[in-house]
């Protein structure tokens, strides 16, 4: 799938000044697997107190997806960009 993304800079952590984003189409996509593999990959979605940080925000339902990682993007990009 064709995959746009960017990066958006960020004022409230300092120690991650930039979240990244990756958006696409909805059209023909099975955001099911996606889900699944991103729950795989990167653990649940949201606040993780463990490490104090949100690794990664899911807005399939817009397209969508946050990382807090530049390298989670990138992983994201290799598995599902075609």
């Amino acid at each position: 799938m064709k995959i746009h993304h960017f990066a958006v800079s960020t004022k409230d952590n300092p120690e991650r000044p930039y979240r990244y984003v990756a958006a696409f189409g909805l059209a023909r996509i099975r955001t099911d697997h996606i889900r699944e593999w991103c729950y795989d990959t990167y653990g649940w979605p949201g606040y993780l107190p463990n490490t104090h940080e949100i690794r990664w925000r899911d807005s399939l339902r817009h397209g969508e997806i946050e990382f807090s990682r530049e390298e989670d993007l990138t992983l994201f990009l290799l598995k599902w960009s075609t």
